[in-house]
């Protein structure tokens, strides 16, 4: 798998433990999915969950809510010069 390729799918799964915090999926709940991860060696999943993680120890919902509209943008310019 090319680099490029891995960190789309990283920033993918990122956004989606983004949506599901912000959505009031309890944090032991991504916990889970991340040792999920582990144990089928998913990469760009526990990249991305392991960081979204991270975020939520030190941010607001209002501070997800942003990071999320900025990974939207992301990955909108993604799709729009794929």
């Amino acid at each position: 798998m090319a680099k490029a390729e891995y960190n789309q799918d990283v920033i993918h799964f990122y956004y989606l433990a983004l949506l599901d915090l912000y959505s009031g999926m309890p944090y032991s709940h991504l916990e889970e999915q991340l040792a999920e991860f582990e144990l089928i060696e998913n990469y760009e999943a526990c990249e991305g969950v392991n960081r979204a993680l991270k975020l939520a120890d030190f941010c607001t919902i209002s501070e997800l809510g942003r990071e999320i509209i900025e990974i939207e943008k992301l990955i909108d310019d993604e799709y729009r010069f794929n």
